[in-house]
């Protein structure tokens, strides 16, 4: 008898060490709540630090930053602190190294609270205002975390796939389709209690006796935490309070460097040994928990919180057929991976002298590909006030020919897009092996370029809109185009919600994503020669005689017509920030249109650029156009922000506010978005032919002898 009171204490007294030294960064007290138990062995600080990535968008996505909000751009880096909004069509992925993917849908307010990836600990953390959220989490080890948070409720993860989605009424629901969740209604006491566990030896007992207590959601199960279960909570976690309070604090005797935070939650119970939750640990015992009085008090509050824990507030039901939907878009995302640089490595370090695997056969020529990527060293020009050592870049034959209009990233294929100006299009993977190269019948492409859409990329041009299977290459339809339909000049489907929209001569068609079949076709007064954009699900367009209209796909009617003085405007998209739409026509007039009043904000009149033809780009810094070789800046006033810069070889990417453009000169150049002050120029292999793409770290680009360089961010000025 007295033999197993010994161990119950020295089981106990290691439960106790265990919380004390468990290592999590106190962010809000619920979030720490659920995060998975930490082994507090000393570490040296973590060598290597990441943080999330965007890896896809589609539609209106913004990212709040510091109090400044701007387009979410494809590559974006996620650090805590960052908020993500989706428009009402839109959907946006962030992946977390090889930790998690987590997909916004459409109409939803997230907040990444917490995110830590290094070689030691890798830790995410979120908060879900309102929308919908889709989790694809790996397995993680004890020192990892993966934890989302809501208005009502906190939850965490080891490893599973599971959707939360939050409504106006701060109701929140769970589903799991794979592994375990461990939920907890939040309330204002628990949070109390959590703070108070990281000094008070009681609380942490208390606080661990309702965790080994805790709803689990298991596979197909779901669960609703609403206000009234969220107030039956606040009850039994007041009856805890109390419990707590009975007894005098019993302090932690913690290491002078060792913080003292609260204990954590996972799906994994604590085994509960004479009324008392026991984690193993081979840390020492403080000199006061060896005291029976000490242990006698401890146990009497675990066992009064044991009781009131018991009493489930919510338990978990089988999952109804709302997420069904849900559920199947689970099964196509693809599981986070290690990214280039392998994880574990910055990418600093390893993108220096990458050595890219040998290339596969192409699916659709059968034959053997091109050479693989090779890494080039040129000697750069010295940077304003910097002296650096030769830069370099990765080389990934691509094309036999110059790539055109824009690198494409297709998150089902997890592959880049390029094509030429003879209609090859062709897909390659991130360490620039081949993956599949498809010939089609368009001719004169220069400036098209593939669009990714669910399973699918789309291709269209002079003579037929060609529909692949992204992962495969397998062609799934070719639909021949008349005269009226020929994207000859550039223009591109888009995609809109379950459907692509066509733009013709004379309107908007709606196809059909895996088949292009025509859905509906909508009449555009005068014909337009532009491509739509996706404005909240709505399309914007802008007619030969310029009146910008604002169309609904779903009801195919106008809705909005507003009158400008642009004329045939051509095969660009109009760029739309916030409520501000910007375009400009065949001879060179910029027009910024301000869609909330209806009214047209300014007009600028390019010299000298012939007319514009390819997108701009359009954020905070400014607007941005490219036409006749020159590139012109203009602030949203409408004032210039730098004298136009010739010499340009392709339109330019706006990256982190930085302008990335390729020059004659065979030179990749980066310059400040708002002055146009020089930051460096990269003397590169060839003259680039395509915009810049900025995905992971690394800034993309295509050139004339059909290859796309890969240039790590940091070079070019981009952190």
């Amino acid at each position: 008898m007295a033999k197993n009171r010994l161990t119950g204490i020295i089981l106990f007294m290691s439960l106790i060490i265990t919380i004390v030294l468990t290592a999590c960064s106190p962010k809000t007290a619920q979030e720490q709540a659920l995060a998975p138990v930490q082994e507090q062995a000393v570490q040296e600080a973590p060598v290597v630090l990441m943080n999330g990535t965007c890896v896809y968008i589609e539609g209106s996505v913004t990212l709040l930053r510091a109090g400044n909000e701007r387009p979410m751009e494809l590559g974006d880096e996620i650090i805590s602190g960052d908020t993500i909004k989706t428009g009402s069509n839109a959907i946006c992925e962030l992946q977390f190294g090889s930790t998690a993917k987590l997909q916004l849908q459409a109409q939803t307010v997230l907040e990444v609270t917490d995110v830590l990836l290094s070689d030691v600990s890798r830790r995410v953390a979120a908060k879900l205002e309102i929308g919908s959220i889709l989790n694809k989490v790996q397995k993680l080890s004890g020192t990892d975390s993966y934890t989302i948070r809501t208005g009502s409720t906190v939850c965490g993860v080891r490893g599973t796939e599971f959707v939360v989605k939050v409504d106006s009424t701060s109701t929140t629901v769970i589903a799991v389709k794979k592994g375990k969740v461990a939920a907890l209604p939040a309330t204002a006491t628990l949070d109390k209690i959590i703070q108070e566990a990281a000094t008070n030896a009681v609380a942490s007992a208390a606080l661990e006796t309702l965790v080994a207590n805790a709803p689990v959601i298991v596979e197909n199960q779901e669960m609703t935490i609403n206000k009234d279960v969220v107030a039956a909570a606040e009850i039994v976690h007041k009856e805890m309070e109390k419990a707590i309070a009975s007894v005098a604090p019993i302090p932690f005797e913690k290491e002078e460097e060792a913080p003292l935070i609260a204990p954590v939650i996972t799906y994994e119970a604590p085994e509960i040994v004479n009324n008392v939750p026991v984690k193993p640990s081979a840390k020492s015992k403080p000199a006061l928990m060896e005291t029976p009085e000490v242990i006698s008090a401890i146990q009497q509050v675990v066992q009064l919180v044991q009781t009131t824990a018991q009493k489930p507030v919510v338990k978990p039901r089988p999952v109804s057929n709302q997420f069904n939907g849900a559920f199947k878009q689970l099964d196509s995302i693809e599981p986070p991976q290690s990214t280039t640089p392998s994880e574990g490595a910055s990418s600093q370090s390893s993108s220096e002298a990458q050595v890219v695997p040998e290339q596969t056969k192409s699916v659709q020529e059968n034959k053997p590909a091109e050479k693989p990527a090779t890494t080039v060293t040129k000697p750069a020009e010295t940077p304003v006030q910097t002296k650096k050592p030769a830069l370099e870049y990765v080389a990934i034959p691509a094309l036999k020919r110059a790539v055109s209009g824009n690198i494409v990233r297709s998150l089902a294929g997890n592959a880049f897009i390029v094509s030429d100006k003879n209609g090859t299009v062709t897909a390659f993977s991130d360490s620039g092996q081949r993956l599949w190269v498809v010939n089609t019948e368009n001719t004169g492409t220069e400036r098209t370029y593939a669009v990714p859409f669910k399973d699918f990329i789309n291709y269209s041009g002079s003579t037929e809109l060609v529909i692949i299977d992204a992962k495969s290459g397998k062609i799934i339809n070719r639909i021949a185009l008349d005269s009226n339909k020929s994207h000859l000049l550039g223009n591109r489907v888009v995609p809109f919600p379950n459907a692509v929209v066509f733009p013709t001569k004379t309107g908007l068609d709606v196809l059909s994503p895996a088949t292009g079949e025509i859905i509906s076709s909508i009449e555009i007064p005068g014909g337009s020669m532009m491509t739509p954009a996706n404005y909240d699900g709505k399309a914007v367009i802008v007619s030969q005689r310029g009146i910008l209209y604002i169309v609904n796909i779903e009801k195919g009617s106008i809705e909005t017509e507003i009158k400008t003085p642009a004329v045939q405007p051509t095969a660009q998209a109009p760029k739309i920030f916030k409520a501000l739409a910007c375009f400009a026509d065949r001879k060179g007039l910029l027009v910024l249109v301000d869609l909330n009043t209806g009214t047209v904000k300014w007009t600028k009149q390019l010299e000298g650029s012939n007319g514009i033809f390819t997108d701009l780009e359009f954020a905070q810094e400014g607007i941005f156009a490219f036409g006749n070789d020159t590139l012109f800046a203009y602030s949203l006033e409408g004032t210039p922000l730098f004298d136009p810069i010739k010499n340009v070889a392709a339109p330019p990417a706006l990256i982190r506010g930085k302008l990335v453009y390729a020059n004659k000169d065979n030179q990749i150049v980066s310059i400040e978005a708002n002055t146009g002050k020089l930051l460096t120029k990269l003397t590169i292999d060839d003259v680039g032919s395509s915009r810049p793409l900025f995905f992971n770290g690394f800034v993309y680009m295509g050139l004339n002898n059909g290859s796309v360089i890969k240039i790590p961010a940091e070079k070019l000025g981009i952190k």
